[in-house]
């Protein structure tokens, strides 16, 4: 998936691609939040009414109350913020079937600038 436009009301936000198993999740993150606030940065001098989405899978085995917990350890750009919804920003994504969960998945996206 990688980075790519953000539409609030779109629904699907795609999915993104797998970490490496060789990458730091939080190094990963860091960096992914740097690319989404110049991408922001250069749509806003462009005027380009755009924001934008990064996403990425998490392993099954991560716990959604830890990895939450980590996550606020990460202090993430101004512009910069986890897409949730009633507070969870780590999701499941399930089979064709809606069985077994096949993997979680993440999205930072952009904030627009008042």
């Amino acid at each position: 998936m990688g980075l790519r436009a953000f539409d609030p009301d779109g629904g699907d936000l795609g999915m993104p691609d797998p970490i490496r198993d060789d990458e730091d999740l939080f190094a990963y993150i860091v960096k992914a939040a740097k690319l989404l606030t110049l991408t922001q940065a250069l749509a806003d001098v462009s005027n380009l009414d755009l924001r934008f989405c990064f996403g990425f899978r998490v392993p099954l085995n991560v716990v959604d109350k830890d990895f939450n917990y980590k996550l606020r350890s990460i202090i993430l750009p101004n512009d910069v913020v986890w897409y949730n919804i009633d507070g969870r920003s780590l999701f499941e994504v399930r089979g064709p079937s809606g069985g077994i969960a096949s993997t979680k998945v993440c999205y930072l996206i952009t904030v627009k600038r008042i």
